[in-house]
């Protein structure tokens, strides 16, 4: 279970919609137990159903995929780190 309250305390998300912080949640729950690859698609996915006035930012981006890497396990995020750094998700 994600601690969504601990997570999105950063004072880096207080400038996020709420809208936002909502469909980051959505997603990252998608995201739970998925291959990098898997997670790929998902996220690819959720950035093309977003009107181009609303997509996400490079710094937007980073800040959810580092939230995401946060809820995970030390051994589970070195398998997504490498991988997202290469696709340029980070």
């Amino acid at each position: 279970m994600i601690d969504y309250d601990n997570l999105f305390g950063d004072p880096a998300f207080a400038a996020f919609e709420p809208e936002r912080i909502e469909g980051i949640k959505d997603v990252m729950a998608q995201l739970q137990g998925k291959t990098p690859a898997e997670a790929l698609g998902i996220l690819t996915e959720f950035n093309r159903s977003l009107p181009y006035d609303r997509k996400f930012g490079k710094e937007e981006r980073t800040l959810m995929l580092r939230a995401f890497l946060h809820t995970m396990p030390a051994d589970e995020r070195k398998k997504y780190e490498p991988f997202l750094k290469m696709t340029g998700f980070l």
